[in-house]
């Protein structure tokens, strides 16, 4: 993933030919003038959202991902390679958009001799049914995040929480599907200071690069690292304030949710 001149976003698209060959290519989607300190995208359709935890070196099941995704890499190295080409790897801020990639010669594997984690955004006219009957239930895996929420007069507060990693395929690890309506990309200055405002609707905030540091009503503070995500939910009230981390420009996902809340658990 790319930057042009903070113009348009530049990602990676994955397809096939109708001679069932793989064909990587880019594309761009712009950034366009929004109200407030923030530079987004159009809202595009999504339908669910789940989280990946692929084992150091091992292969994905191409079978397993949705007919057309969005899929963001937060941690480690994913590599795509086919007979005849050479490979594309996403690291963390990476963005790749696929479309009916259900071809034999696809392998797809966590690289850098390292575990992968991933977030895939199902984007076609249905929504990802989640994991099919080879899955295996699993527990004791998860993932941290940060749930902004508000009390019933408006003041707004944080709860650390866990998503489970509960279903697995092969060497993969995944979360349960959590449905959206949408989604947009978004780009924050490293000199962001966003007063007191609160979440534009519920959401997901998946932070690609850069970070951020937040303040609540109550008086605490919190951070989001690249990588991690946030869960939007103080909808009403004053809501937070929200500065750059570090002073890096921040890439995230603004996934909106289609439910009231996203499953997961009270961390320890």
């Amino acid at each position: 993933m790319t930057l042009n001149s903070t113009s348009e976003v530049s990602l990676f698209q994955i397809d096939t030919d109708p001679q069932g060959a793989v064909r990587f290519s880019q594309q761009v989607w712009p950034l366009l003038a929004t109200p407030g300190p923030l530079r987004a995208t159009d809202v595009m359709a999504a339908h669910g959202m789940r989280f990946h935890l692929l084992a150091a070196n091992a292969v994905i099941d191409v079978s397993s991902l949705p007919t057309e995704f969005v899929l963001a890499v937060t941690h480690g190295a994913l590599e795509f390679s086919c007979d005849g080409g050479s490979p594309l790897v996403l690291r963390p801020g990476s963005l790749l958009r696929g479309t009916r990639i259900g071809a034999a010669q696809l392998r797809i594997h966590a690289g850098d001799h390292q575990p992968c984690r991933f977030a895939i955004l199902a984007t076609g006219v249905k929504i990802d049914p989640g994991p099919t009957t080879v899955a295996e239930v699993v527990t004791g895996t998860s993932i941290a995040y940060l749930n902004n929420l508000e009390t019933a007069e408006g003041r707004s507060y944080c709860e650390h929480r866990r998503l489970p990693l509960c279903w697995r395929i092969g060497d993969c690890l995944m979360s349960e599907t959590i449905p959206l309506s949408a989604f947009q990309t978004v780009i924050a200055a490293g000199t962001l200071d966003y007063d007191w405002h609160p979440a534009p609707q519920r959401q997901i905030v998946l932070v690609l690069t850069g970070g951020l540091a937040m303040e609540y009503g109550d008086g605490t503070h919190s951070c989001v690292l690249p990588g991690d995500f946030l869960v939007g939910e103080d909808l009403q009230g004053r809501g937070h304030r929200t500065r750059a981390l570090l002073g890096a420009e921040r890439l995230s996902i603004f996934a909106h949710l289609r439910e009231n809340r996203v499953g997961g658990e009270d961390s320890d």
